[in-house]
């Protein structure tokens, strides 16, 4: 007998989010490089933020979850090329 308090069904469904939400961010980060305006502290300091975090949530599906590892690989490419940019461009 299941506890009534237990959702593994409903759960389940929501973890898929975790490997998308890494793509959101990889994706955002590497659209964030077409601006052409001048980057300052601020911008490179948002533009790393999002790639640290796409790039946690990347690696933490890929170990934690069975499902989305096609998406979380590609978040944590598009994630990882973005981290290294900022890193190029904070020590320019």
């Amino acid at each position: 007998m299941q506890h009534p308090c237990s959702l593994p069904d409903q759960t389940s469904n929501y973890l898929i989010l975790v490997p998308i939400a890494s793509l959101v961010l990889g994706i955002i980060s590497m659209l964030a490089f077409l601006d052409d305006s001048t980057w300052d502290k601020k911008r490179l300091f948002g533009l790393t933020t999002f790639s640290v975090n796409g790039l946690f949530l990347g690696i933490i599906s890929l170990v934690k979850l069975k499902s989305g590892k096609g998406i979380a690989i590609a978040g944590v490419v598009l994630s990882s090329i973005a981290l290294f940019a900022c890193i190029g461009l904070l020590f320019e």
